[in-house]
């Protein structure tokens, strides 16, 4: 991979996490359940970024992990046995921790006295679960559809992914485009959702398609070159889509969203702002995994405090909660960064050390 690629990559980690976020902003409070002549600017403003935009940032992460994973490919067993280890370090292990930490504090939220009332009826209430229904509850299985850090679905996703690329690589190399399409063909048309494992089309489409783009060696000059055409397209895709409500058509965006998204992010490497974000990368997965229930909390007490009625003041609090979680994990993780090094980095997955190296995706991968 060279420079530019990674610095792009690693630039692009940050935003991302912020846009997740966001999705994770739109709740029952927010929410906008149909459009008409009543629906105010506001609710489509936060419907556009939450529901409509921020969706890219999940597809490119999926697309940024299979072409990390595979971009320095050797056909040998040594490699995947080193991905292996790898990805134990950087997925597993913190899934695993996580998760249990989140049992943890649900298990004390839901029955404290002082704060049972506010973290009820969302969650799995921690303290009824029997036996089997904690690996259900730990994974997302059975009658539970995410893990109880329910971002952490995408690290899930990632895990049977990294267990499964030895076939993945298989398809990719003998039938590439008939792989491909098949996948994306089920995401998009939403043919039928078995879950192999909980992992939806969704994600093995993705990832498969960065996947594709390391093994065939890609140097994105393709969508670079119709880089302001892409993101032409992709604006008037969602715009369409604010009107229709059509699922392929917003699945055809999503896919349209995450090429101009990367391709556009040409344009961020050669202006300062680069420098800025690269710097911000260190915090992204630290982010993603104490953000919720971070967010929560934020969002929870200033409605308590606030109480807010107006379309604008609930504007206001959706573009503000995040931004003061998003403080609070930073403000966290630089404690934990001078006084509990060690267990930072054991929560981050083994990424402190390549942070205070300062090195790039590639070498992350």
């Amino acid at each position: 991979m060279n420079q530019n690629i990674s610095e792009r990559i690693e630039l692009l980690r940050f935003p991302l996490i912020v846009s997740i976020i966001y999705i994770h902003m739109y709740t029952s409070e927010f929410m906008v359940t149909s459009f008409d002549a009543n629906t105010t600017l506001l609710e489509w403003f936060r419907y556009l970024i939450s529901h409509v935009m921020a969706f890219v940032s999940v597809s490119l992460f999926f697309a940024i992990s299979g072409y990390l994973f595979f971009i320095n490919f050797k056909s040998s067993f040594s490699f995947f046995l080193k991905k292996y280890r790898s990805r134990f370090r950087t997925l597993v292990v913190p899934y695993t921790l996580w998760n249990i930490i989140v049992i943890f504090f649900y298990l004390v939220a839901q029955t404290s006295p002082l704060t049972a009332q506010y973290f009820n009826g969302e969650h799995p209430y921690v303290i009824n679960l029997r036996g089997w229904q904690y690996l259900e509850v730990f994974w997302g299985y059975g009658e539970f559809e995410y893990p109880i850090a329910f971002q952490f679905w995408f690290i899930r996703d990632l895990i049977v992914l990294v267990v499964l690329s030895p076939l993945l690589y298989l398809f990719l190399k003998k039938i590439p485009f008939v792989f491909l399409s098949f996948w994306g063909i089920l995401w998009i048309f939403g043919l039928f959702e078995p879950n192999i494992l909980h992992t939806n089309f969704f994600s093995i489409f993705f990832f498969s398609f960065g996947a594709y783009l390391a093994l065939y060696k890609h140097n994105f000059d393709l969508s670079d070159t119709y880089a302001k055409e892409m993101i032409f397209l992709y604006l008037v895709l969602i715009w369409i889509n604010l009107y229709f409500q059509f699922k392929i058509l917003e699945n055809v965006a999503v896919l349209v969203g995450t090429i101009a998204a990367f391709s556009g992010s040409k344009y961020i490497v050669h202006f300062k702002i680069k420098d800025v974000l690269i710097k911000l990368s260190k915090y992204s997965f630290f982010l993603f995994a104490i953000h919720e229930p971070m967010l929560s909390i934020v969002r929870k007490l200033s409605y308590k405090i606030l109480m807010p009625e107006s379309d604008i003041s609930i504007f206001m609090l959706y573009i503000l909660c995040p931004i003061v979680t998003i403080i609070l994990c930073i403000y966290i993780y630089k404690v934990l960064e001078k006084w509990l090094p060690n267990i930072l980095n054991i929560l981050i997955g083994n990424r402190l050390s390549n942070n205070n190296k300062n090195n790039y995706a590639g070498n992350r991968s």
